[in-house]
């Protein structure tokens, strides 16, 4: 028996192999875009763009061919194909855009010699100090608006912030890493 899946399946898996390819195009000129959270959601919205237009092409053809049940489960599971390649591909993209681990090794393949603690924070944050780093990563609750700063303490939004250390500590909990 040999297994084609239809064309809703085919053109997700189309589409899911083309994400990080539209996230390879959206980092070079002329189609530069230049914040990376933006980068992401452009070429994920480029590649649900490319299967709806797939699917729609396909859609008369088969509703005749399997009917309207058939063609609804195979939508559906587009749908679930797609939202896993974005989370696999969002995961990679996080970690080579953002993420701290990675950065700091490549500083240390960089500089090709051994370095003191504080020469590799220096190397990594651009000559500042921990301190400066930890802001950093501050400004990124402050953003989400998750804890703000007033003065010199900083405190976190009740509202906001609470929720998400409680689904935290419940996904940590869940997931056996508390």
């Amino acid at each position: 028996m040999i297994f084609i899946p239809r064309f809703p399946i085919l053109a997700a898996l189309f589409s899911s192999f083309a994400l990080p390819i539209f996230l390879a195009i959206l980092s070079h000129t002329p189609l530069k875009i230049s914040g990376l959270g933006k980068r992401f959601i452009f070429a994920s919205l480029l590649s649900i763009g490319l299967w709806s237009g797939l699917s729609l092409i396909s859609i008369s053809q088969s509703l005749q061919s399997v009917g309207t049940s058939q063609l609804v489960a195979d939508l559906l599971a587009g749908i679930l194909i797609l939202a896993t390649a974005s989370l696999c591909v969002f995961t990679f993209w996080t970690l080579i855009a953002w993420g701290f681990t990675l950065s700091m090794l490549m500083r240390l393949t960089d500089i090709q010699q051994p370095l003191t603690f504080e020469e590799w924070v220096a190397a990594y944050t651009g000559g500042q100090t921990l301190n400066t780093f930890t802001l950093d990563r501050l400004s990124v609750l402050f953003r989400f608006g998750w804890a703000k700063q007033k003065n010199d303490r900083v405190f976190i939004v009740r509202d906001r912030g609470i929720p998400i250390v409680r689904l935290t500590r419940w996904l940590r909990f869940m997931f056996g890493l508390e």
